[in-house]
């Protein structure tokens, strides 16, 4: 929920992680913004998913800190897709 009030799409997933998407911005660059809070999430530099990210599902408390660092690191102005 708090990751589609972000502005992400992330569909239903019954495994331990979600793919995040924000259609039309490249978060290549979110990756290392996010890598400086200490969070680590997988990015796929390939034209089909350089919208998305993979988020693996941790303890309530890693969440937090994903969360907390996504809405500082999304404050950002975005990149666009080229």
């Amino acid at each position: 929920v708090k990751l589609r009030r972000m502005g992400f799409e992330v569909p239903h997933s019954d495994a331990n992680f979600v793919l995040a998407r924000m259609p039309g911005r490249d978060l290549g660059p979110l990756v290392g913004e996010m890598r400086h809070h200490d969070v680590l999430v997988r990015h796929f530099a390939t034209p089909l998913l350089r919208d998305s990210l993979r988020i693996s599902i941790g303890t309530p408390q890693e969440m937090k800190l994903l969360v907390n660092a996504l809405e500082a690191c999304l404050e950002s102005p975005p990149g666009p897709l080229g």
